[in-house]
């Protein structure tokens, strides 16, 4: 089972997230972007869900009409990530986990990335 620290450290390192009475963890209300938190069973899973389902907006996110409220959003995505993650991608390095992790393509490779204290050569 999920330890609700996890959880409450996960909300720290996004600033206005929330979870919903649903179980979803909201990042932002203006891009929309969630993922399903209540069936994480582990932190090696919520890990996962963070790669998988928030490298996009880390990346590719345009989610406002000026272009430095994109860049100063996808920063902030990837700080959160780095933060909850503890380590320090660049977001050439996340372009690289989004493209061939990103959305859960790979579930298996993002676990195993994990394992291997994020051995970016293991996506290659």
């Amino acid at each position: 089972m999920l330890n609700i620290q996890e959880v409450l450290r996960l909300l720290k390192c996004f600033p206005n997230s929330f979870v919903n009475t649903n179980g979803d963890f909201i990042v932002s209300l203006k891009t929309q972007s969630y993922f399903i938190l209540n069936n994480c069973s582990s932190l090696l899973e919520l890990q996962c869900k963070v790669l998988n389902y928030l490298s996009r907006d880390a990346t590719k996110a345009i989610p406002y009409s000026r272009e430095s409220n994109n860049i100063q959003y996808r920063n902030s995505i990837l700080k959160g990530i780095n933060t909850f993650l503890g380590t320090s991608f660049t977001t050439e390095e996340m372009m690289k986990i989004y493209t061939k992790l990103g959305g859960g393509i790979k579930e298996d490779l993002t676990k195993r990335f994990i394992e291997s204290n994020y051995d970016l050569s293991l996506l290659e």
